[in-house]
């Protein structure tokens, strides 16, 4: 989080006319395009952690009575037990070609 604070400061010092064309073409607010482009320049895993808490944010405004902790931790559980089922062979593994395969042959009807 501290940097994307570090890249929004940056961001704001140094723009000048040529970003401020880019903000105004690309029809964003300048503090909008100022965000995204600091969120841009941040690591993966930076970019990654900074969309969650925006997520996170969202469930907060809606009025939905959420913990996040209870999210997470649902979100653990569900993995571990994905895993679990990998790992005891109850679910096939399959490529992710054959899967669009699969998929599209269970879409098309059968007199084509």
């Amino acid at each position: 989080m501290a940097a994307l604070r570090r890249v929004i400061v940056v961001a704001t010092v140094s723009r000048g006319d040529p970003l401020r064309a880019a903000v105004n073409s690309a029809g964003m607010a300048p503090d909008v395009a100022e965000v995204e482009r600091a969120l841009l320049a941040l690591t993966p895993e930076d970019r990654a952690e900074v969309i969650h808490r925006g997520l996170l944010s969202l469930d907060l405004e809606s009025g939905a009575d959420v913990d996040p902790a209870a999210v997470e931790g649902a979100w653990r559980d569900e993995i571990g037990n994905r895993v679990d089922e990998i790992l005891n062979g109850k679910v096939e593994l399959v490529d992710a070609d054959e899967h669009y395969a699969r998929l599209r042959a269970s879409l098309t009807p059968p007199n084509s």
